[in-house]
């Protein structure tokens, strides 16, 4: 019986002691290169600042409008003043030099800011104010500047004449015309054109040193 126990033990454990075969060599195939993505087409950008998300409200312009304190004196009291308009819009600025015609007086009570007397038009988002004269009725007049925004976003500065008072007798209807002329086209990135418009007026004196334009002075 003992032996018959023997011979099963040595039958079932026939492989005990001997080497098995070896262990199989992993080898570590590098992963193949990741395949590179071509970079973006590129977009010659208008603007430094992202455009809008959808729905977002679309990047504000500034305008500073830049009166220049070395103005040259005319007879009888005219003057000649060198004008910037400066518009920040989207990353971008551009200024646009103008020097006006002869013209009076340049005052902070004049400005639409300052709750002055020149009426807006519908299509004007920034005004700058002098006293002038129309040429064509002899009449004094207000004078200046504004920036018009069309149907489509897009800007203009604009040159403007209008009498003051009535023109009662002077015109057919007695209403004084309002005479208006394009200066130059106001180039603002897409992503502006229908941003929010603000608008400051500073003087410059020869050093160059801007000083805000304050409503603190008196009408005459």
């Amino acid at each position: 019986m003992k032996l018959r126990v023997a011979m099963a033990v040595v039958l079932l454990c026939g492989g005990c002691g001997k080497a098995g075969p070896p262990p199989a060599t992993v080898q570590n195939t590098p992963s193949a290169k990741p395949t590179a993505v071509a970079p973006p087409t590129a977009v010659t950008a208008v603007a430094t600042a992202p455009l809008p998300d959808a729905g977002a409200a679309a990047p504000s312009i500034e305008l500073v409008w830049r009166v220049f304190d070395d103005f040259k004196q005319l007879p009888k009291g005219w003057r000649k003043y060198r004008v910037e308009l400066v518009v920040r819009a989207g990353g971008t600025t551009k200024t646009y030099p103008y020097t006006t015609p002869r013209v009076g007086t340049f005052a902070p009570w004049m400005q639409l800011a300052c709750e002055g007397d020149y009426r807006v038009q519908p299509a004007d988002v920034g005004t700058l104010v002098m006293d002038g004269f129309d040429e064509n009725l002899g009449l004094e007049a207000w004078s200046g500047l504004v920036v018009k925004r069309g149907k489509g976003g897009e800007l203009s500065l604009v040159r403007f004449t209008l009498a003051k008072g009535t023109c009662q007798g002077v015109t057919p209807t007695g209403d004084c015309p309002l005479e208006e002329k394009v200066v130059a086209p106001i180039a603002v990135p897409p992503s502006s054109a229908d941003g929010k418009i603000t608008q400051r007026i500073v003087t410059v004196d020869k050093a160059g040193t801007e000083t805000p334009l304050s409503c603190a002075r008196a009408r005459p």
